[in-house]
């Protein structure tokens, strides 16, 4: 296990198309390598596509961000918007690719899915991290549970920008996570343009 570990946290604001997003996220992914981050963490939606996005594209800017994790020697973990076929509805997923460019952790957003078992942990150099997508931290088994199966980070990866904090509360959602639990808890979310809801497309 490393004694120390350094977490890139890439707060993104997102733009509306796919291509965009991803020069971005490259661009993010050299600089956490530059400034020796053994992993950079994207929010939730980092990887944005427009709604008629094709499953193709989104299939290919996967592999590019695989490359990216591959090409810089660092683990990525990032949210993105998926979808099954071209006709169906887009949703988050979460995935964490190793400085291999391997795909070691797939999660699609139960409280948009519905379906499929809780997320299982991922290591970054022997650590083991637990992921929450935004919502899903009302789902017990997705916020508390990892820590009991030996996680010892618990990340969440979110889109509400100017939502997580509230001045008499501060940060009420994180902290105690990580007092309950006896785990560091990171937050990544992101740094939104104004106006940027109006993308009915996010969910």
């Amino acid at each position: 296990m490393a004694d120390i570990l350094t977490l890139g946290i890439a707060q993104i604001a997102l733009e509306p198309e796919l291509r965009q997003n991803l020069a971005k996220m490259n661009i993010m992914i050299r600089q956490a390598k530059l400034k020796q981050c053994r992993a950079v963490l994207f929010p939730e939606a980092a990887l944005t596509c427009s709604p008629d996005t094709l499953k193709i594209e989104i299939d290919l800017g996967l592999q590019a961000l695989a490359r990216s994790a591959r090409e810089n020697g660092i683990y990525v973990a990032f949210g993105y918007l998926d979808r099954a076929s071209d006709e169906s509805q887009l949703f988050n997923s979460i995935k964490v690719f190793d400085p291999q460019g391997e795909e070691i952790l797939h999660y699609d957003k139960m409280w948009t899915v519905k379906k499929g078992s809780s997320p299982k942990l991922f290591e970054i150099d022997g650590v083991s991290f637990g992921a929450i997508i935004c919502a899903d931290r009302w789902l017990r088994g997705i916020e508390d549970v990892p820590a009991f199966c030996g996680a010892k980070v618990l990340v969440e990866f979110a889109n509400n920008f100017a939502d997580e904090w509230l001045p008499d509360q501060e940060w009420f959602w994180y902290r105690p996570r990580a007092v309950r639990n006896g785990v560091f808890s990171v937050f990544v979310n992101t740094a939104q343009h104004a106006n940027y809801r109006d993308h009915a497309h996010l969910v």
